[in-house]
Parts: structure tokens; sequence; C-alpha cells
């Protein structure tokens, strides 16, 4: 397709160099040899009239007209894919698209092998990539990095883009959390006050990169708090520390029923009053009508409410 006497493809080629700052990664990245990207940097060149990167010692470094162009011509190859997207029947059968969500950790193990199995299942030509959750992750969704996420739905957590309205969501699950210690933690009991809490040394979990924990913002508005000796990205690997020491965690109650038996480990009400935890499936608007997404959507649904003790009722 060609407007105003340009390729779209080398809008496509373009918007890969504005990323990747590289004519290399440029042309890996969208499997082109590296002279055919180089010619069509070389096109570019001439149509705006700007060389739109200059090397800068070992970097390649976007010119002011470079920059200017990084959003619109983003924006303008979302708004194409998903006007092609949304007017293509989708068939799951034959279907060979490619999906990317973006979940926690914990999210991707609780669901990823019931929906894997349904993907092979019911789309078995389809490819799903799965990434974690990190503070720009909204960004990402606006840009069409990511296809759609799920997480806790509330702004206090990502960055400032979640505050938009273009956003929509559904609640999936939800979780409460739980204070887990080991078996024989001889501080630990039942009814036990949040000063005792305080005397012990505890694990926190962050379920994306850069972005803080529900805990550490409720524990935030306390005047004494717990020492924490450690910050690690994962329930499972925050169990396995407990384990046998005087250490203690909260985790969501599924976390901890998963892996309490094989860890030796208990867990109590906690004496620290935290938010019941909610998670949704959260896509950008442009999206919302797309047949593929809606499919992989109800999907995802579906296989949720198969997890009878999480779903949100």
């Amino acid at each position: 397709m060609h407007f105003q006497g340009v390729d779209l493809n080398l809008l496509v080629a373009l918007d890969a160099m504005l990323e990747e700052r590289s004519v290399t990664r440029a042309a890996n990245r969208l499997q082109l040899r590296q002279p055919a990207m180089s010619a069509a940097l070389q096109r570019l060149r001439y149509h705006f009239s700007d060389a739109l990167f200059e090397r800068v010692g070992q970097r390649l470094e976007l010119t002011p007209r470079a920059k200017a162009l990084v959003e619109p011509v983003r924006n303008l190859l979302i708004d194409i894919r998903a006007t092609l997207d949304a007017t293509v029947a989708f068939d799951p059968k034959s279907s060979n698209r490619g999906f990317r969500l973006a979940m926690s950790s914990f999210t991707a193990e609780l669901i990823m092998p019931q929906l894997s199995k349904a993907l092979i299942r019911e789309a078995p030509g389809l490819r799903c990539e799965i990434s974690y959750t990190n503070a720009d992750m909204f960004h990402q969704l606006r840009n069409g990095l990511i296809d759609c996420c799920i997480t806790i739905d509330d702004p206090v957590y990502f960055d400032y883009m979640r505050a938009y309205d273009e956003f929509l969501s559904q609640s999936l699950l939800r979780d409460p959390f739980t204070l887990v210690a080991a078996r024989d933690n001889p501080h630990v009991h039942e009814g036990m006050s949040y000063d005792e809490l305080c005397a012990l040394p505890l694990v926190i979990v962050r379920v994306g990169e850069k972005i803080r924990s529900v805990v550490e913002h409720v524990l935030d508005q306390q005047t004494v708090k717990p020492t924490t000796p450690s910050v690690v990205p994962s329930y499972q690997l925050a169990l396995r520390m407990i384990s046998g020491s005087n250490m203690v965690l909260f985790a969501r109650r599924s976390a901890a029923m998963a892996c309490s038996h094989d860890l030796n480990l208990r867990h109590l009400a906690s004496p620290l009053q935290l938010p019941l935890l909610e998670d949704s499936l959260i896509w950008h608007m442009r999206t919302d009508s797309d047949a593929g997404h809606m499919w992989l959507r109800q999907l995802i649904r579906n296989t949720v409410h198969g997890l009878a003790e999480y779903r949100m009722p």
C-alpha cells in the first residue's frame, strides 16, 4: 500500500528502527537482510528530508525530527493493524496469530497450565507469549506492545497511563492475604498481634519490576513496621526462604496453600488489615471488537472460571 508516494511497509521499518535505534537489530526483528533495511532508511531520509539518526560515539541517537515521529508512527501502525484485524474473520482452528499477555509470575503459574492446554486444543496454530508485569505495562498496552494484561486494576501500583479512560477491564479472580511462617517457628501463633509481628523479619514479594507491593503500600501507613531484609520477585521463592526460619511472609492464600505441606509451613490470620486482592483482565479499547481478541478474552475467562476457589462471583 502506498500513501503520497510512501510504501506503508517503510513505516513498519521506521517504527522498528526508531525503537531499536539500530539498523541491524531492526532488520533482525523484521527478518530482513541488513542491505534491505539500509535501503529503507535511505528512502525514509529522502522522504522526510532528515537524517533521522545521528551517530554519537558508539550509539545511534534520534534526531529531533525522528523523536517527533515516534508516537505518530507507532499509533498509525497500531490503528492500521487494529482495523485489518477487526475486519478479518477469526477461526481459532486455522489462525496463526500471536498474542502477548502480561501477568505476574504467580498468575502465570496459576492459570497458564490450563490455558495452554485449552489453546493447543482449540487453536493449535496460535502463539501466546507471556511476559511478567512491570511498572510501564500500561504504556506498553497503549502502544500495542502487549495485547492484554492480568493484574490488580489500581493505578496506585502502575505508571500514570492507567489513569487514562482508554482501557477496559473485567474482574477475573480474587484472593485474600494470609500470614505464612515455618511450622516450627516458635514466635508465631494464632491471634498474634501486629506488635508481635513487627519483632519478626518480613519477606516482601513484588510481582513485577519496579512495582511496590500491596503489602508495602499498607505498611507505609503504619507508624511501626517490621524489618524487611529480603525483597523477592515470586511467592514460590519467598515460601522456600521462610521454610525452617524465623522469617514470615504475607502471601496470597492460594500460593500459601499450594506449598504449605511440602515446605512444612503454616498459614494464619493476618494481624495487619490487608485488602482482598482482585485481579482483572485489562485491554485497550481499540481491540474491544477484534474477533481474535474477543475469543482469547473469553477463553481466559473460561479458564479462570474453572478455578472455582479464586473466581469472582
